[in-house]
């Protein structure tokens, strides 16, 4: 899987417009809580340039064999927030929608990670650090 993961993403960095403008974070998180659906590594693509975003984890690739399209939004020259949902994600019950938001510190290479499911009062998340990927 890891091999098909680095594909695609690849694949996707080749046929965007500006391949040389985005920046590649790979990360590698550490769940709080329970209940899952917080991948322990993910991919953040960012063109500061468009201000356009995207992510890929392991859950994502249960809906997509793409990276997902983020909203993102930029708080300063270092932090940006990701936003995306998921719909249909496999469950022991059944399937899920998800929310995510990400807050990815360039600088200092920290993510904090939060994820709502739909119907639920709980959240999920994480935490970890990120490397730029040139």
């Amino acid at each position: 899987m890891k091999k098909a993961f680095g594909l695609t993403v690849t694949m996707f960095l080749a046929l965007a417009n500006n391949a040389s403008a985005i920046e590649r974070y790979d990360c590698d998180l550490a769940a709080r809580g329970g209940g899952g659906f917080v991948g322990s590594k993910s991919i953040f693509l960012l063109d500061r340039i468009t201000g356009a975003g995207a992510v890929m984890d392991g859950i994502t690739r249960t809906v997509s064999d793409k990276p997902v399209t983020a909203d993102i939004s930029k708080r300063n020259d270092a932090i940006w927030i990701f936003r995306w949902g998921l719909k249909r994600v496999p469950t022991a019950n059944g399937t899920a929608s998800l929310r995510y938001r990400a807050m990815l510190n360039t600088a200092s290479g920290r993510l904090s990670l939060t994820g709502f499911i739909a119907g639920y009062d709980n959240h999920i998340g994480g935490s970890g650090t990120c490397k730029r990927v040139k």
